[in-house]
């Protein structure tokens, strides 16, 4: 059974998990990330991860019945 583990930040693992997740190019996924708007892409960074939570909120409750539809 796989071992699933989360993290905020690359600062909360250790080395070796960071070896084997992030930096052994035979492990790793690189996707690319294409932005069709860079002002939409801004404005949704600053609500998911500005200083106010009400916007962060607001977006979580507003997508949350989409919530099913994750293939986790």
């Amino acid at each position: 059974k796989p071992e699933i583990d989360r993290f905020k930040g690359l600062g909360e693992m250790n080395s070796d998990q960071l070896k084997e997740t992030t930096l052994d190019p035979h492990q790793r996924k690189l996707l690319r990330v294409e932005i069709e708007s860079q002002v939409d892409a801004d404005t949704t960074f600053h609500q998911l991860l500005g200083k106010d939570p009400s916007e962060r909120y607001r977006i979580i409750m507003d997508e949350a019945t989409f919530a099913d539809d994750l293939d986790l």
